[in-house]
Order: structure tokens, then C-alpha cells, then sequence
């Protein structure tokens, strides 16, 4: 062991600490799921494990449709720059015989009035969805929650 170097060693001290630990861990959920040691998973947590879960369920939902959100808001920006570019790129080449090819096939092989004007359109349609959506969001996430029923106690 005298001839290890400094980082097997910090390396040999961290997996040691690492299996402690997750001795611990699985010690401490193992009484809490069975009631030994004076631990009760209800009282540890205030609530059921149905409860717990059916929470998490809820929440991953709810989650999962935010992320979904938040892909719309990537593709309504970006539809709103590539048509807010059209502007620029119609400006900037705007005599059409001398144009590059690839300037062509980013309009789509539209005429520059065409592409420029179809181009404030999309982006501008963008961004008015997306405010629409921004503002209407919290509302649609509510309804997702799901309704905590409590039991009637006799």
C-alpha cells in the first residue's frame, strides 16, 4: 500500500465512502418499507406511498408536456428567424439574375418580393402565436393536475 499513488489512493478512500453510503441508503429505505426500526414510512413522510406516487405521476405528466412546450417555442422561433432572415437575404441580393444558387434555395426558388413578404408573414404569425401559447399555458398545465379526493371519514 506504500507504493500506491496519491490519486489510487483518494480514488480507493472515495469508492469506500461511496459503498458506505450506499449501505446507509439502502439500510434507511429497507426500515422505512418495513417498519422496523421505529420507522413508518407514513409518519416519516406525511403521507401514503400511493399518495407519494401518485403524485410523482402527476408531476412527470406535467413535466413531460412543458418539455413538449418548450420544443413549440424552439420551432415557432425558429420558423420566425428563417422568415425574419428572408427580409435580410432579399435585401441584400436583391437583383435576381446575379443571385447565388444557395441564396435561391433558401427562398425556396420564390421571386424576392415573394419570399420577403412571406417571410414577415411566417415570422410575424409566430409571434403571435407564441405569446398566445405563453399566456395560456399555466392555464392548460392546471387543468392536468389531478384532483386530490380525499376519503369521507365516518
Amino acid at each position: 500500500a506504500g507504493n500506491a499513488s496519491f490519486s489510487e489512493k483518494v480514488a480507493s478512500l472515495e469508492k469506500q465512502m461511496f459503498e458506505k453510503e450506499v449501505t446507509n441508503v439502502t439500510k434507511t429505505v429497507d426500515s422505512l418499507l418495513s417498519g422496523k426500526d421505529g420507522y413508518n414510512f407514513t409518519k416519516a413522510f406525511n403521507r401514503t406511498a400511493e399518495e407519494i406516487s401518485t403524485n410523482i405521476q402527476s408531476n412527470a405528466s406535467i413535466t413531460k408536456w412543458e418539455g413538449y412546450r418548450e420544443y413549440f417555442y424552439f420551432i415557432v422561433n425558429f420558423i420566425a428567424f428563417y422568415g425574419y432572415l428572408m427580409g435580410i437575404i432579399c435585401y441584400l441580393y436583391d437583383n435576381v439574375e446575379v443571385q447565388p444558387t444557395f441564396v435561391t434555395f433558401l427562398k425556396f426558388k420564390h421571386s424576392n418580393t415573394d419570399a420577403d413578404w412571406t417571410g414577415n408573414f411566417a415570422g410575424d404569425l409566430m409571434w403571435t402565436v407564441e405569446p398566445i401559447v405563453i399566456l395560456s399555458s399555466p392555464l392548460m398545465l392546471s387543468f392536468m393536475k389531478p384532483k386530490i379526493v380525499k376519503p369521507k371519514s365516518d
